[in-house]
């Protein structure tokens, strides 16, 4: 079960992945930086408790590049039981490349 922000190694763009049962992607249409430059993105996410649906919005920093959707697909989600957490995660695969992630800041809020 997971949900956020990401892109595989064909992708030009930064994606939406949401796994339930399921996994899929959804393309924001933001171009994904592949250089030594440090793309700074801000994902705010939110649901509610016991709903289907996670609302998210997707800005590129320094940029006017946004992208907001709503995942709806029963499948596509981490049950509604399902206790979310923060989780950053990069990796080069099979290749022995260098690769990094930066956290600049985590806020997290709940409805309880």
């Amino acid at each position: 079960n997971a949900i956020g922000l990401g892109f595989d190694t064909g992708d030009t763009t930064w994606q939406i992945y949401s796994a339930g049962t399921v996994n899929s992607k959804i393309n924001t249409g933001i171009t994904l930086t592949r250089t030594l430059q440090a793309q700074a993105m801000e994902i705010a996410m939110f649901c509610s408790p016991n709903v289907n649906f996670i609302n998210y919005q997707v800005t590129e920093l320094g940029t006017a590049n946004t992208f907001s959707a709503t995942v709806t697909t029963a499948n596509n989600l981490p049950s509604s039981t399902t206790p979310l957490n923060m989780y950053g995660y990069m990796s080069a695969g099979s290749t022995s490349t260098s690769i990094g992630i930066t956290v600049c800041g985590i806020y997290i809020e709940t409805d309880y």
